[in-house]
């Protein structure tokens, strides 16, 4: 005989976390998780994670459980469907008992009426196909009346009887019989739509589920706000000391969180560590004025901007282009000084004075100073 799921519950609670029985006993004792829940909660999950302070555990216990801790719990069961109306093609007056414990086999030829007494079934207990309803004969062009038959079932040793008439409510004894067939097997286990009724129990893993969805989402945003404080990458460091508490702190470690005094008689200040700091001081003193840093790399840049041009000039008079430009313009000069001394040789021809002595025609220049 199987456990109860009050026992499975239980056996699953003390094999998880403190925080976890915490949530699992605010689920079994109360239908709808309050926000202070969800805040205490979340205490208790950065607690057991030494995260914060220590948070208040009140684990599953026995006593939370409104499940009966044993097995005897009162059992429907359906004995026979019979006098049938209406419904599909099935004949009438005949009976389909059931075995009043075990397995009751029910096979036959397509078109036997197998499917219409399942279907009479899905609308009397409870299933999560669609409520069609059941036709009647739909090769007969008629109107007929609903759909009925007569329904006998128990509840433990006692049995009852009722008419059943499609599209009226069946007595809520049979809502406790669960219809699985091809067609709605799958919708318990696919479809994205909440189950309107769960037996005592199942229900608490599936609501636990979506807690612990909603608590991993509120810490994924918190955890965003957090690194957009955080400015660049931490330096890397070679201590063995403090990668190996480095290690402690991921989030993968499986071991306890290093607590705070470990951390500090692990990473305290000694007198050792001060000749590092004047060392640090230096070099950030030494880059304490970058506005001079970046005037002096700016002057460097003017001067090599100069002597980049100096240097492309020079390259051009020396490329072949250049020396006949250059040997161009000596040839030109040369043509216009000698145009020049053809022009002036003309010109002073009819000279007086050309062919007189310099020093004699300086003396005659200078008797007309004196006179005047």
């Amino acid at each position: 005989m199987l456990e109860p799921i009050s026992r499975e519950l239980l056996a699953f609670a003390s094999a998880s976390p403190k925080w976890l029985q915490d949530a699992m006993r605010r689920i079994c004792t109360q239908a709808d998780l309050t926000l202070q829940d969800t805040i205490e909660i979340t205490q208790n999950l950065r607690a057991a994670h030494s995260l914060c302070e220590e948070g208040t555990f009140d684990c599953l216990r026995e006593d939370h459980l409104k499940l009966p801790l044993s097995n005897e719990q009162e059992v429907t069961a359906l004995t026979s469907i019979s006098e049938v109306q209406n419904a599909n093609r099935l004949a009438g007056g005949q009976s389909l008992v059931f075995a009043n414990s075990g397995i009751t086999l029910i096979y036959g030829y397509n078109g036997s009426g197998k499917t219409g007494y399942a279907r009479i079934i899905k609308q009397v207990c409870r299933t999560r196909d669609e409520q069609r309803g059941v036709l009647a004969n739909v090769f007969v062009d008629a109107t007929f009346p609903p759909a009925s038959a007569s329904i006998s079932y128990k509840t433990d040793e006692e049995e009852f009887s009722t008419v059943w008439i499609d599209g009226l409510e069946a007595p809520k004894a049979l809502n406790r019989i669960s219809v699985f067939d091809s067609s709605t097997a799958p919708l318990y286990a696919d479809k994205q739509n909440r189950i309107e009724f769960l037996p005592a129990g199942l229900d608490v893993l599936p609501r636990l589920g979506k807690l612990c969805e909603s608590l991993s989402e509120d810490l994924e945003e918190e955890i965003a706000e957090l690194e957009k404080f955080v400015t660049g990458p931490l330096p890397k460091v070679r201590s063995k000391k403090f990668l190996t508490q480095l290690e402690d702190l991921q989030c993968t470690s499986t071991g306890p969180l290093p607590s705070a005094s470990s951390l500090e008689a692990e990473f305290c200040w000694t007198a050792l560590d001060d000749p590092l700091l004047l060392e640090l001081e230096n070099k950030i003193q030494a880059l304490s004025a970058p506005d001079k840093v970046l005037a002096q790399i700016a002057r460097f840049k003017a001067t090599f901007e100069i002597l980049k041009s100096k240097v492309e000039n020079l390259l051009l008079l020396l490329s072949r282009e250049g020396v006949e430009a250059f040997s161009q313009l000596i040839e030109e000069a040369r043509e216009t000084r000698k145009a020049a001394e053809i022009a002036s040789e003309g010109r002073f021809s009819e000279d007086p004075l050309k062919d007189a002595p310099l020093s004699e025609w300086m003396e005659k220049s200078l008797s007309k100073c004196r006179v005047v």
